[in-house]
């Protein structure tokens, strides 16, 4: 079932969504960066952007009872690998994000039409034309493919009947392994550039994460396509890992973990595997007491808890109870 249609069932029933928290003014400036209409009344304006493929992410935010949103550091992540401010309150990052979108939605629009009016240059002098260097990839663009194809679970008929939406998992999955393949294998940045690769990775699957609850019968993976896309990421994961400082990894790893967290109720025994994989080389040992640059206040060292601290202090208390009682 869509976002959507979820969302607009429990709006209908009155239930609080972070849209129906703004104002009439704000939500028609929302519609506005978004390059939708702005007239109409409250609820119209809420519907509007519910059903924006982009605006549908939005409807929710993250919460013990409702995980399924997004908190404010999801939407700062979407900001950073668009190459966007990612400072300000909840409403300026999503306006953000939806000025974004459709500014590059405009640009494209305009690069097609004048791509059609232009007119091709004959060589007269029977002379090869150059070779066209390679669109460079970038990490929004990346985010924005895999999120549409997990909207057009309820907007493509061909995902409309039974059978076809039980294959809407398995294109998402498969696009992603594709995506890994043209856009930084094929281009060499696992090989020149492992650094980027590894960035142009994560807005792939975290991208996936975001939007997994979308998924038409998320588990229904036939061709393993998610165990083949997560066997890319962890190749790429290992080129990487060498060049990585410690606040990188630790940054990788949180994503890696959410993404781990999102997929657990499924049996994705590849996919795990290779997460399991990824997440023990980007682990970050503990340095020794004497070691200077282990510094509480840097955010490295304060977003390395991953459990293991809290399990440590534990032991340590156990233990020191039993030498008092042996004593």
């Amino acid at each position: 079932m869509s976002m959507f249609i979820s969302a607009k069932r429990r709006y209908d029933k009155q239930v609080h969504t972070w849209y129906s928290g703004l104002t009439v003014e704000k939500l028609k400036y929302l519609c506005k960066a978004a390059g939708l209409s702005f007239s109409g009344n409250k609820d119209v304006l809420i519907e509007r952007l519910s059903s924006h493929h982009l605006g549908a992410l939005f409807i929710w935010v993250s919460s013990r009872a409702n995980p399924a949103g997004l908190t404010n550091t999801d939407l700062k992540e979407i900001c950073e690998g668009r190459g966007i401010a990612k400072t300000g309150s909840r409403y300026e990052l999503v306006c953000r994000i939806l000025q974004h979108e459709s500014n590059e939605a405009l640009t494209a629009a305009a690069a097609a039409k004048a791509k059609k009016k232009r007119k091709p240059l004959a060589h007269l002098s029977g002379q090869p034309l150059e070779a066209k260097k390679p669109r460079i990839s970038q990490p929004h663009v990346l985010y924005n493919r895999i999120q549409r194809k997990i909207n057009s679970g309820y907007t493509d008929e061909k995902y409309k009947s039974y059978s076809g939406s039980r294959a809407h998992a398995g294109d998402v999955y498969k696009l992603l392994s594709q995506a890994i393949n043209v856009e930084i294998t094929d281009k060499g940045y696992s090989q020149k550039n492992p650094k980027k690769a590894l960035e142009l990775a994560k807005a792939l699957f975290v991208s996936l994460t975001h939007g997994f609850q979308n998924i038409n019968y998320p588990g229904y993976d036939n061709m393993d396509s998610l165990g083949d896309a997560m066997g890319k990421l962890e190749t790429i994961v290992e080129s990487a890992c060498g060049l990585l400082s410690r606040e990188e990894k630790t940054k990788t790893l949180k994503w890696s973990e959410k993404l781990s967290v999102t997929i657990a109720p499924y049996d994705f025994t590849n996919a795990d595997d290779s997460l399991e994989s990824i997440m023990a080389m980007l682990s970050v040992e503990e340095s020794s007491g004497d070691d200077s640059d282990n510094d509480d206040r840097k955010p490295a060292a304060s977003k390395r808890n991953n459990g293991e601290d809290a399990a440590g202090t534990l032991a340590a208390k156990e233990n020191h109870a039993l030498n008092t009682a042996s004593h």
